[in-house]
């Protein structure tokens, strides 16, 4: 079953760091790289905390997204994330 990475940035507190992530987060590599379905276009919040950015991403599974996700390039390229900005995260089929 399909499987979506959701990201959702609530705060940029590091430009330099979160521009390091966004360099190297591209080039993971790994079985599945995923299908990007929406990545920091407009939005409209409409419930809940305010949104500073949206990424969702596609796999044929959660089993591939777990494994991008948790895969050694992209958990490199993710602590420069955690230093630059605020997320919430979620893997849902």
């Amino acid at each position: 079953m399909t499987a979506y990475v959701v990201m959702v940035r609530t705060r940029m507190r590091d430009q330099s760091a979160f521009a390091e992530y966004a360099r190297l987060a591209p080039k993971v590599q790994c079985e599945e790289f995923p299908e990007i379905v929406a990545f920091y276009g407009k939005h409209v919040d409409v419930e809940g905390a305010a949104a500073d950015g949206v990424v969702i991403l596609r796999f044929s599974s959660l089993e591939a997204a777990q494994d991008w996700y948790n895969s050694a390039g992209y958990q490199e390229a993710a602590r420069n994330r955690w230093q630059g900005a605020d997320y919430n995260v979620w893997i849902v089929e």
